[in-house]
């Protein structure tokens, strides 16, 4: 019955359906007298009030969630099915984010194109700047795919660079792979998002943005999501066993560089690579971490849920960089990315793209249990 009701939902949503009707399952005699609703009106109009008084200062902690692919239907979807894994209606429920006290729209477009991708919006929203499709962290100056075209006056710095010049510590956690579009434009530069793992012959000294995260940023604290086979050689054996499919082919071993330059430096760090070892982090010993939990993306929340020990999840990899982040008194940067949910929708498999809001909506829940309203 309840994912009759989620998909039922759904075709609404998504097929414009003028009239919906399907069959609750609860009890909702309590809903029926006006004084339910005009209670539940003077409740929240005491909490809106409460919320809004203003905060006078500057935030010491800043995070930034992105739902990448999560539109008004997606929201609404997945806070129906949240709220029927609850064991509720759904449509009552709330998403963590729900009970922010602001809520906004943008505008998303880049110089030439209408339509944008991730790379560029992200380099608008964590730069400031708006550039040319498929780039990250430049200007609109350079040319996509065009490795000549680039410039380092072209180059831009991020709301993370900002965050390590003032002596705070920063992180990124993705579901992606961490030199995927979204996380990527936190550290990188480069014309092509598709640069993770390689550059074309020609490029000369350019790096590739998983060349870029290592090399050109060893001083980010916290970095966890998937993407192994960007920083392993090709044909070598992955930790899970199997044997590394679309690898680097210029045999670098990047988290062995990773590794050596904490070393160098002398600090307190860790390289994960599953769960258990995850798991085994004590964040009050590690001042840096990097986790690497796939070759490629995570797995869906709907996939991890059936092994749960692989993979950690969103909350998890959220709650762990925090800890980590907040011993800084200076305070973090973080960036928290739930990017499979527009992978599910490209897949045309709202299953998974709900699951994965539904996993995100708990990472946010969880950072704000964590922290206060008054610093962050």
């Amino acid at each position: 019955m309840k994912k009759t009701l989620v998909y039922g939902v759904l075709l609404c949503l998504f097929a414009d359906v003028i009239y919906c009707k399907y069959e609750i399952p609860h009890d909702i005699s309590h809903e029926k007298p006006a004084k339910f609703w005009r209670d539940v009106a003077k409740a929240e109009l005491h909490k809106a009030v409460k919320q809004n008084e203003p905060i006078v200062g500057v935030a010491k902690n800043v995070i930034i969630f992105l739902g990448d692919g999560m539109g008004m239907t997606t929201i609404t979807a997945a806070r129906i099915l949240q709220g029927q894994m609850k064991g509720g209606n759904g449509e009552e429920n709330r998403l963590a984010f729900d009970k922010f006290p602001n809520v906004a729209l943008s505008r998303t477009y880049n110089v030439d194109h209408q339509t944008a991708d991730s790379a560029s919006t992200a380099t608008a929203y964590l730069a400031g700047v708006k550039t040319g499709t498929y780039t990250i962290g430049i200007t609109a100056q350079a040319q996509r795919d065009n490795c000549s075209s680039l410039t380092d006056d072209m180059k831009i710095n991020s709301i993370l660079d900002w965050s390590l010049d003032a002596g705070k510590s920063a992180g990124v956690v993705t579901t992606t792979r961490v030199t995927h579009a979204t996380p990527a434009a936190t550290y990188a530069h480069t014309v092509e998002r598709n640069w993770e793992g390689s550059v074309p012959e020609g490029c000369g000294n350019i790096k590739d943005i998983a060349q870029q995260l290592v090399r050109d940023n060893p001083d980010i604290n916290v970095v966890l999501g998937g993407g192994r086979k960007e920083f392993f050689p090709n044909n070598t054996v992955d930790p899970n066993g199997e044997t590394m499919i679309g690898g680097r082919n210029d045999s670098l071993n990047l988290v062995e560089e990773w590794k050596a330059t904490q070393t160098n430096k002398s600090r307190r760090h860790k390289y994960v690579s599953n769960k258990d070892e995850f798991d085994q982090v004590v964040p009050e010993n590690t001042d840096y971490l990097f986790g690497l939990f796939n070759p490629s993306h995570l797995m869906y929340e709907s996939e991890r849920l059936k092994d749960p020990s692989k993979e950690p999840s969103l909350a998890n990899l959220t709650k762990k960089a925090i800890q980590i982040l907040s011993k800084n008194d200076k305070g973090f940067f973080l960036l928290v990315e739930g990017g499979r949910i527009d992978h599910g929708h490209h897949d045309g498999n709202a299953y998974n793209a709900l699951h994965d809001a539904v996993a995100f909506s708990d990472a946010v829940e969880t950072a704000v249990d964590m922290l206060s309203d008054k610093d962050t």
